[in-house]
């Protein structure tokens, strides 16, 4: 299996650093961390990502759920979404009809890899 490069769209840079931390730890190359959508979507321009880490909250004029859109349309890259409002997981799955992992905040390095391993 080939290293998956990820980038993490946080803007908590505490929960980012720990998610980094795990993801090397797995084996995963971290592209980058970033704070808002705008950034987001300037890093995948620059870079080739397979998957993003992306927060629903986020610094900027888009939140997670737009830059999703964007992201999917554009890169086609696999997400798995960070939220701390349990809620708005069913609304995030209404909306799309293709695979997301899915992980409640505050999370584990266990529920991380869980999700990690739920992608192709």
């Amino acid at each position: 299996m080939s290293q998956k490069s990820v980038l993490i769209v946080e803007d908590e840079i505490i929960t980012a650093m720990e998610i980094k931390s795990c993801l090397k730890n797995f084996g995963y190359k971290v592209i980058g961390i970033v704070d808002s959508g705008e950034n987001a979507i300037k890093r995948l321009a620059e870079n080739g990502i397979n998957l993003v880490l992306m927060d629903i909250n986020l610094k900027g004029s888009m939140d997670g759920i737009e830059t999703t859109e964007i992201i999917h349309s554009k890169y086609g890259v696999q997400i798995v979404f960070l939220t701390a409002f349990e809620e708005k997981e069913n609304a995030i799955r209404s909306r799309f009809s293709f695979p997301f992992g899915f992980l409640s905040k505050p999370f584990n390095e266990k529920e991380l890899k869980a999700a990690l391993d739920k992608l192709r």
